[in-house]
């Protein structure tokens, strides 16, 4: 397995070098895993004029510090999302003077990869953001390497083995659910076998309200346990994912956002929502859907001049330019949807302090 060790460099004391040697040794030694050091590693992709220069060119040549900097993000990018297993990212006081680190905690959790977070800052001092990217959080060296021990040492058990339904076969949403599943399998001691099922979400096949999507994603969860209900695989949770519009006024003026819904509910009964981000649709795409009736799918076919689109990049590849596809939407939704099963405790101590 490989780690991706994140963390400031430009900024850090002795350009963060020293808690990455321990942790490559550690990684080798106790877990027999590889690491990708991007401190020690700074030759690159760079030519050896780049290598010598580009830290002096921040100041004196703005073009060449630029074109060499892009060459190290594609590069430390690449390695994450085609190599790396998990990530390990030290925040402390430097990184709030990085941009790298983030953006690489965001593109991990974007792929779907473990991230693992470990921050002397207390949580107040450490951004949402940050906190929505990792899986694990730890304030010591000592409780990572005890997690990851457990984890991914070659004496740790093998991962237990359960399934996941999922309510449709179409491949947005079941890529969705694979990512969600493996990230949240990594943490939690699972090994999670992805299921699509085709059944029924109750709903207008292009939902209106946010309201109707969320009933659709629901709808969707409660049709697979009803489904699977006596079969033999080891079923631990039924997931519905909905996508839809949700219609507003602002103003006296009709605004439209196109969102992406999740629900998720497991053996015991439990069930939780998650959404996606919203991102506003276009009036001439919005009115062929909601005044002229023409469901979603095949009116952004004729609206982006495509076929098929809701089978590939969906609406919000169109919308985004391919920045967030309809894949990357449903796996923000179901990641959020994920996030009171791993922090059960919060979620109970909300409810027992809700007033009543």
């Amino acid at each position: 397995m490989l780690a991706y060790l994140c963390g400031p460099i430009e900024f850090a004391d002795g350009g963060g070098r020293e808690w990455r040697r321990e942790m490559v040794q550690f990684l080798r030694s106790r877990l027999g895993h590889a690491a990708y050091d991007p401190a020690e590693d700074e030759t690159k992709n760079l030519t050896p004029e780049e290598v010598s220069n580009f830290r002096g060119w921040k100041l004196t040549d703005a073009g060449r510090h630029r074109a060499a900097i892009r060459k190290i993000i594609d590069f430390d990018l690449d390695i994450i999302s085609d190599a790396a297993d998990y990530l390990i990212c030290y925040w402390n006081r430097a990184a709030t003077l990085s941009a790298g680190s983030a953006a690489e905690m965001t593109a991990a959790f974007r792929k779907g990869i473990p991230v693992y977070l470990v921050s002397p800052l207390p949580p107040q001092q450490l951004s949402g953001w940050m906190l929505g990217c990792a899986d694990e959080v730890f304030t010591t060296w000592e409780g990572l390497k005890a997690f990851l021990m457990t984890c991914y040492s070659i004496g740790a058990s093998a991962p237990a083995r359960a399934a996941v339904a999922v309510g449709s076969t179409r491949k947005p949403k079941v890529l969705a659910a694979q990512d969600a599943f493996r990230a949240f399998g990594s943490a939690t001691g699972f090994e999670f076998e992805v299921v699509g099922f085709e059944v029924p979400s109750g709903v207008a096949a292009t939902p209106l309200t946010a309201a109707e999507s969320r009933l659709g994603a629901r709808q969707r969860a409660e049709a697979l346990r009803d489904l699977t209900r006596g079969t033999e695989q080891p079923w631990k949770f039924f997931v519905g994912l909905e996508g839809g519009l949700d219609v507003a006024e602002d103003g006296g003026k009709r605004l439209v956002f196109l969102q992406s819904w999740a629900y998720v509910l497991d053996t015991a009964g439990r069930g939780f929502y998650g959404q996606s981000t919203g991102i506003a649709v276009p009036e001439a795409l919005a009115a062929r859907v909601i005044d002229d009736r023409v469901e979603l799918s095949a009116a952004v076919d004729a609206f982006a001049g495509g076929q098929g689109i809701r089978d590939n990049q969906g609406v919000w590849g169109v919308l985004t330019g391919g920045a967030v596809t309809r894949q990357d939407a449903f796996r923000a939704a179901l990641a959020n949807a994920l996030r009171p099963f791993r922090h059960e405790l919060v979620y109970a101590t909300s409810r027992a302090a809700a007033p009543q």
